[in-house]
């Protein structure tokens, strides 16, 4: 009988990430991966309100790291510019956890007593990891366009180093 009830309630437990430790992976990844995993656990949960919170902190970072970051490949180069990136930065990262990101732990820790069954982390890390190389990716090649020398300089680059060699 006690197998019996222990496997229902493991049945009724809901299937969840840690969202400390999504906080935590948020560090490396952005927000916008916090944000996604705790809707992904809002909705497990039944709570659309807290969804739709969620995801409004996800689309704020990806508009941020789409159009505002990219955006400054096209202005001079500036101290004061790097400053203000990394500081809107910080404060999506601060403004999700500390209005979002913390509620979903205190909640699960009151409402569900930290009794849930833990997701695995393996997937979401290897899809972080492969969006933030093509994130990298795009905005070298971003910049490389935008900075690159033109290609007759490039081709007289070429050709200089050519006619050293044949001389050498």
């Amino acid at each position: 009988m006690s197998s019996d009830v222990t496997q229902r309630d493991e049945l009724d437990r809901p299937h969840l990430w840690n969202p400390n430790a999504a906080a935590n992976w948020s560090l490396l990844f952005t927000p916008a991966f916090g944000a996604y995993l705790h809707a992904s656990n809002w909705r497990t949960l039944g709570k659309p309100e807290r969804v739709s919170a969620s995801m409004r902190w996800f689309w704020i970072t990806v508009v941020y790291l789409t159009i505002f970051v990219p955006s400054t490949l096209f202005l001079p180069a500036s101290r004061a510019i790097d400053t203000v990136v990394r500081w809107v930065g910080m404060g999506l990262l601060f403004g999700w956890y500390f209005t979002q990101g913390k509620k979903q732990s205190g909640y699960i820790r009151d409402s569900l007593d930290n009794t849930y069954i833990r997701k695995g982390w393996v997937r979401p890390v290897l899809i972080g990891i492969a969006l933030m190389v093509a994130y990298y990716a795009a905005i070298g090649a971003v910049s490389y366009a935008v900075h690159a020398p033109p290609a007759s300089e490039r081709a007289a680059a070429c050709a200089g180093r050519e006619m050293r060699r044949s001389i050498a």
